[in-house]
């Protein structure tokens, strides 16, 4: 029997950085904004690293969205360890 696919949600950084280009914002103009450093703004971007919750939150609420909008499901495989 087929076993039903899995999902999990992993912070959509492709989705902050279309955000932030259409405000004109370089990434140090948003990390000025959440008051953390460029380069944490460009490896939660690049998918290299991803922000907390509290994080995802200002960040939602910064943009006027919901938090939901920052987020992707993903499938994975059966007894895949989910990691950034």
């Amino acid at each position: 029997m087929p076993k039903t696919p899995e999902y999990t949600e992993r912070f959509n950084g492709e989705k902050l950085k279309e955000l932030r280009l259409k405000r004109d914002w370089t990434l140090r103009d948003l990390a000025d904004k959440l008051q953390v450093a460029p380069s944490a703004v460009m490896r939660w971007e690049n998918c290299t690293h991803k922000p907390h919750l509290k994080m995802i939150s200002r960040i939602a609420k910064l943009f006027v969205i919901n938090p939901k909008k920052l987020l992707v499901e993903v499938q994975t495989a059966e007894g895949e360890e989910i990691s950034a």
